[in-house]
């Protein structure tokens, strides 16, 4: 018994084509920066900050609160994510 699975290929967006309609995309990008954001006065941590650049060199901001820093802070390399 031979098993064979066929894979469908995924299709990604590019950041150009993301529209407010949706809130689930396919993105391939790449982490360009990454800072956590602080308050000024008390240095307390607001939240992680990101910048994501496509294949085509379009650019988007991200932002993840502080209650969510510790689950992106460290995945946040070479991986592919669903968004």
């Amino acid at each position: 018994f031979a098993a064979s699975i066929t894979m469908t290929p995924v299709r990604y967006a590019l950041l150009r084509q993301l529209t407010p309609s949706r809130d689930r995309w396919h993105l391939k990008v790449c982490l360009s920066r990454k800072w956590t954001t602080r308050n000024f006065t008390s240095k307390e941590v607001w939240g992680l900050d990101m910048l994501f650049i496509d294949e085509n060199e379009d650019q988007i901001h991200a932002s993840a609160p502080k209650d969510l820093i510790l689950q992106f802070r460290d995945i946040l390399h070479r991986e592919i994510f669903s968004m």
